[in-house]
């Protein structure tokens, strides 16, 4: 039964059927649209979507610059095309102004950040994306309404259903599968480092040794595998452990806030198709691909995902239901269905132990922890009010806030606004509320031309969905690092895999007339999830959120600029832009993909420097070439017994240090370094030198008891017994706290607890005027 249409439903209807002049000027612009606006639609869309396919967390490790960079040549063309061929006022309006802000504060930020000190070269990545961001959005508020949102819908929910296929296929196969792969390489790892330490092998043993050992670190490092034991051990346990699915993304959470977004989009279709009777076969095909996201995004245990997309869906219901008069039995039946629906979505994921009683009664500690998260947030942004502590650079800030019983280093503040803040100041915060508001304003500002927009019939064509979906994978494989470039018939299979999902889904939107509350929705759905979790500043979140929440929005002429001038500016800052991702963020980037790769090969220590050199000589604002040539020179001094090389060590940690002087890992390399010094020399300079280091690593990071259980060592060389005392009693407490809280990846050993308790005995009767 068809639901009876209201009144407005029908006054809307017989309005769009008289269209007035500007509405036929709309139309016949976009009947005419030039080649060259098909084929720079179909670019601007691959370059957006391939990076569904890439690890959106990598940003800050520069795996996105590539793609980028490729949107300052989009800027230069777009410009170029203003410039030659438009003569068209260009008008912008408070969305655009308030975008701008958003993606400015950054840029802010990293100025400021680079006066003061910080880790340059990660907010540099950062600050590469939010451009990127700005010019995404600005250009897709323009090309939609020529085209129409139904292209950007159907791809989104076309990598939606692949990611879910993967996701599950994670799940119930690829945990397990990679457990038994990795187990033996890392314990044959360990054998080998473990058998070279004490050797008394000869020379030529030794090399094959060292040979072995390095082409295990090749094959872990391959398989994203640290090397670090303690990092170790908790790569192994969280593989044991994890069972949730994490698609083409690094984390669950990323994959739980993308399909929440999705799942709300499906419901647009599913809507859509239940009050339409002669498409009997793509309504229960429509409910499929909802049941299959909706499962999913279930096994990812995201709770901020859940309730972003529960909330939403709910909001959806409701407004349709209030715009359209269902009879009582229909209105039950679907309502009903929708129920029971769930209902079997949960039973499965019971029923085959993908989910468990566990993960809802203890949402309350999962909330505890983003409180804490927050407090800590706040806490370390009173200090960096004004221009946030640079992007990318959050964690390093964060660590002396954080609290002793909150257990996770975290990379963002796991919260919208404070995301906002840390990244880009009180400017990118003044932009976000700007965007909330004028936004929201846009919304409920009526505007018929722009409804009838909206409502044209545009249906992406065929060949425009295979394009884009095949381009979106192999940019995806193309423009990354050599390191995660995907075997050809890898990428082959997943073009496939787009192509069919995507025709699939391109034929369930047919005729579909898009209404703008489904993607306010489904923007909604994300700006939810994103209050509690991270992803604000990976560019593919936030442009998913602001391309459906405004891109549809009409643009109020609140600014106008010439179109020559604009078009010329473009080019300019386009070209100039893309100069300078040359020498910026793309050879620093491929340099430390060269330089890494042939690092473990080489077969000298010569060759092993000039390797180093060579990646410091073009990626110099990167600490890690300092950091990995202090270790190549302690090695050296443990083989010839040198002590001078140690200092030799400590002067490249010192270069390390100095861009990422925020971070606490190389301050307390530099304070270990110092003090083998002194164990092999008795310098008593050393030693002061160790302690000095050692208290700045604690105060960067004041509730890491392995950091306090050093410094109190350090203390007890040293004979200054009451700051000895006093720091071992400082670790003990915060390894009860770990104990008390159930942190068991930071718990101290035995041979450190015992270590801290003689420290305090043997201090405990010492009077304090004699102890320092």
């Amino acid at each position: 039964m068809k639901p009876a249409s209201s009144k407005h439903d029908q006054n809307k209807t017989q309005k769009s059927k008289a269209t007035t002049p500007a509405d036929r000027q709309v139309f016949q612009h976009v009947a005419n649209r030039p080649m060259g606006l098909a084929i720079l639609w179909c670019l601007v869309n691959a370059l957006i979507w391939c990076q569904l396919f890439l690890p959106a967390e990598s940003v800050g490790q520069g795996d996105l610059v590539l793609i980028h960079s490729c949107w300052f040549a989009v800027l230069a063309i777009v410009g170029w095309g203003i410039f030659k061929l438009s003569n068209r006022t260009l008008i912008f309006d408070g969305i655009d102004l308030f975008l701008g802000l958003l993606c400015a504060g950054p840029v802010v930020s990293f100025v400021s950040m680079w006066m003061t000190g910080g880790e340059l070269r990660t907010g540099l990545f950062f600050v590469w994306s939010w451009f990127t961001t700005a010019i995404t959005v600005l250009l897709m508020r323009r090309l939609i309404p020529l085209f129409s949102i139904k292209l950007p819908v159907v791809i989104v929910l076309s990598t939606a259903l692949v990611m879910s296929f993967l996701g599950i296929y994670q799940h119930f196969y690829f945990y397990a599968s990679a457990e038994a792969e990795v187990l033996p390489l890392i314990e044959n790892y360990q054998t080998a480092v473990q058998s070279l330490e004490p050797s008394n092998d000869s020379e030529f043993a030794r090399q094959r040794a060292l040979e072995k050992i390095s082409a295990l670190e090749r094959e872990l490092s391959r398989m994203g595998i640290p090397r670090e034991p303690h990092a170790q051990l908790m790569f192994v346990q969280r593989l044991r452990d994890s069972r949730e699915p994490f698609g083409f993304f690094a984390l669950a959470n990323t994959l739980g806030g993308f399909l929440a977004l999705a799942l709300v989009l499906m419901m647009g279709v599913v809507i859509y198709r239940a009050v339409d009777s002669s498409a009997r076969i793509q309504f229960a095909i429509s409910i499929i691909v909802w049941f299959i996201l909706a499962y999913c995004l279930m096994l990812t245990k995201s709770r901020t995902a859940w309730v972003g997309s529960f909330v939403c869906l709910t909001g959806l219901l409701i407004f349709h239901i209030g715009r359209v008069k269902y009879t009582g039995f229909t209105l039950v039946k679907y309502l009903g269905a929708g129920f029971i629906l769930i209902l079997i979505i949960v039973g499965i994921a019971f029923w085959t132990g993908s989910l468990d009683v566990q993960v809802v009664l203890e949402s309350n500690k999962s909330l505890a922890y983003r409180l804490d998260y927050w407090k800590s947030s706040w806490d370390m942004l009173q200090h960096h009010a004004v221009f946030g502590a640079g992007p990318g650079n959050f964690r390093q800030h964060y660590l002396e806030y954080k609290l002793p019983r909150s257990s996770e280093e975290i990379l963002d503040p796991h919260n919208l606004w404070f995301d906002a803040w840390s990244n880009g100041g009180l400017l990118s915060l003044l932009g976000l509320v700007g965007l909330f508001i004028s936004g929201g304003l846009s919304f409920l500002r009526e505007n018929p031309i722009a409804n009838q927009v909206q409502s044209l019939e545009l249906i992406p064509s065929t060949q425009n969905v295979i394009i884009i979906s095949a381009l979106s994978v192999v940019f995806s494989g193309l423009l990354v690092p050599p390191e995660t470039v995907r075997y050809i018939e890898v990428t082959g299979f997943w073009v496939v895999a787009m192509i069919l999902a995507s025709l699939l889904i391109n034929w369930l939107v047919k005729q579909w007339r898009i209404p703008d509350s489904v993607l306010l929705w489904a923007a909604c759905s994300m700006v939810i999830h994103l209050h509690g979790a991270g992803g604000f500043s990976m560019p593919i979140i936030l442009q998913l959120v602001l391309i459906f929440a405004i891109s549809t929005r009409p643009i109020c002429p609140t600014f106008r600029v010439n179109s020559r001038v604009a078009g010329l500016l473009m080019l300019g800052a386009g070209l100039v832009m893309l100069g300078m991702s040359i020498p910026g963020v793309i050879r620093p980037r491929l340099a430390e993909s060269v330089a890494l790769s042939k690092l473990p090969q080489t077969q000298s220590t010569s060759a092993y420097r000039r390797t180093i050199q060579e990646w410091i000589a073009v990626d110099g604002w990167n600490p890690n070439p300092w950091f990995q040539l202090s270790n190549q020179l302690q090695q050296e001094s443990k083989q010839s017994k040198d002590a001078e090389k140690l200092l030799e060590a400590c002067q490249m940690l010192e270069q390390a240090i100095s861009r990422d002087p925020a971070g606490y890992q190389y301050f307390g390399e530099l304070a270990a370094c110092q003090f083998e010094h002194f164990q092999r020399t008795g310098s008593k300079q050393s030693l002061e030198a160790a302690l000095q280091f050692q208290e700045k690593a604690v105060n960067r990071y004041p509730t890491k008891p392995e950091l306090l259980v050093q410094l109190a060592d350090y203390y007890s060389q040293a004979e200054r017994l009451v700051s000895a005392k006093n720091t071992a009693e400082e670790a003990l407490r915060l390894d009860q706290i770990n104990h008390q809280f159930g942190h068991s990846d930071r718990y101290l050993d035995e041979d450190q607890l015992k270590m801290l308790r003689e420290i305090v005995e043997s201090a405990g009767s010492l009077p304090t005027s004699s102890a320092n």
